[in-house]
């Protein structure tokens, strides 16, 4: 583990964000890397390395309600690209985005397909807490784009428990 630290303090930025992807993947014994990933969601100028330190940090145990603020705020950008990995990283903290799943709903109706299809699946790993997002899901069954209809088609088979 401390030599992933130290890479992640002393990479270039899209490498750091892979590095801090690795250790949201090594989950709660990945504690040490903390207050290095503290460090990077602080800093409002890299939002991509933002989202990911806001999920490693929720993955090796941090509570939720003080990380997913800054992955709601992303979900909002301007941004598609973004939007889209925002979105993927609420899907991460499962049933501890339902709070956000009006956001995601809305997102089934972006402009941009790689946004809708990763609402659609974000909701899907939320499961039966994105209920009210059924309507828009429904909806998303019809959309132009097949991947989107197929994510929908599955979001809606785990929020019904299926």
């Amino acid at each position: 583990m401390p030599a992933l630290v130290e890479a992640i303090e002393k990479t270039t930025d899209y490498v750091r964000t892979r590095y801090v992807e690795a250790v949201a993947a090594i989950g709660p014994a990945a504690a040490a890397a903390e207050p290095v990933l503290r460090g990077l969601m602080g800093n409002e100028e890299e939002p991509f390395q933002r989202l990911a330190a806001a999920t490693a940090l929720f993955r090796i145990g941090l509570p939720s309600k003080d990380l997913l603020p800054v992955v709601v705020e992303a979900a909002r950008s301007g941004a598609p690209g973004l939007r889209r990995f925002a979105i993927t990283c609420l899907g991460q903290f499962g049933a501890e985005a339902a709070g956000a799943t009006g956001l995601m709903a809305e997102a089934l109706q972006d402009p941009e397909v790689v946004v809708r299809a990763c609402a659609a699946e974000a909701l899907g790993r939320i499961g039966p807490p994105a209920v009210d997002a059924v309507p828009a899901l429904q909806a998303a069954c019809s959309d132009g784009d097949r991947r989107v209809q197929s994510l929908a088609a599955s979001a809606l088979r785990k929020i019904r428990g299926e």
